[in-house]
């Protein structure tokens, strides 16, 4: 078992309460989104959530301590690489609905093109990103010593 004594410590327990409650917004914002006819919210909304679902899978297999059977060190950078490109496009959606928003002097509403709707799940798609590369880097750095000691346990 690979977990640590910190291994659910109040800031674990926060960034999973508040992913699970994002995640569920986000799949929620989806359907009221295309109801709406705002399809700038949409990807947003689902963004969030596939950012979502990774950093609670990540953070569910390292709590029960199968982190390094179900995720090999290639599968943590892959997962940090596309956190990092998510990143990349929820900043640049942000910024974008943003000015939009701004220019067009819009008020926050959900129907057809509502800009500061639309950046609400830009923005915590963006936060939980962060948190994801964050995590993808501690794991991985955590497998490649899982996987030095269990070299040197083996010669």
């Amino acid at each position: 078992m690979e977990t640590t004594p910190n291994a659910k410590s109040p800031a674990l327990i926060i960034k999973v309460l508040l992913a699970t409650i994002c995640m569920f917004a986000g799949f929620a914002g989806f359907f009221l989104s295309v109801w709406k006819k705002n399809y700038y919210a949409a990807p947003a909304c689902l963004i969030l959530e596939l950012v979502c679902v990774a950093l609670l899978q990540l953070n569910s297999k390292y709590v029960k301590g199968q982190l390094f059977q179900k995720f090999s060190h290639n599968t943590l950078t892959i997962c940090m690489f596309i956190a990092a490109f998510l990143w990349a496009v929820t900043l640049a959606g942000s910024i974008y609905f943003l000015v939009s928003a701004v220019k067009l002097e819009q008020e926050f509403y959900p129907i057809k093109d509502g800009f500061y709707f639309a950046l609400i799940p830009c923005v915590l798609a963006n936060v939980f990103s962060i948190c994801l590369i964050y995590d993808s880097r501690k794991f991985m750095k955590m497998s490649a010593q899982h996987h030095a000691n269990t070299m040197h346990n083996l010669s």
